[in-house]
């Protein structure tokens, strides 16, 4: 049980609690999904960062059984971990604000590199290599 969650989901009921009494919009989780049934719903879309991007909207409507997809597209910029946030926000219910966390993992291409060295007869050549790992793993 997050304790956080549940005093921040309280304080936000005893908020709007006068203005949804006045209007008769509070739903018990049994009623609710009834609502959702009669009434189709609308959701804004945001990103946290700006290497994901996708729908803006969707739209659910009344009665629908089937799964709904978000189209997102990921430019990264290099390799390595990238975290967003997508908040789902109910245009028709302010109070419902769903938000899910996305990690993508990129790994460079395989790349193969070939050195060649001349130097004259019974000489040594030394040249040094940086090998650069940006992923944090070995």
């Amino acid at each position: 049980m997050n304790v956080q969650l549940e005093k921040a989901k309280a304080q936000l009921i005893e908020r709007n609690s006068k203005m949804d009494n006045k209007k008769g919009e509070i739903y018990e989780r049994s009623s609710r999904a009834k609502y959702l049934k009669e009434k189709p719903t609308q959701w804004s879309i945001d990103y946290t960062s700006p290497y994901f991007q996708g729908d803006k909207i969707i739209n659910i409507g009344a009665g629908d059984t089937e799964d709904k997809r978000v189209n997102v597209s990921f430019t990264p910029s290099s390799a390595g971990i990238f975290n967003t946030f997508v908040t789902f926000k109910s245009i028709d219910n302010p109070l419902d604000i769903r938000l899910v966390e996305l990690e993508v993992n990129v790994i460079p291409a395989m790349t193969e590199y070939e050195l060649e060295m001349t130097c004259p007869a019974r000489m040594s050549v030394t040249q040094p290599i940086p090998i650069i790992n940006k992923s944090g793993m070995d």
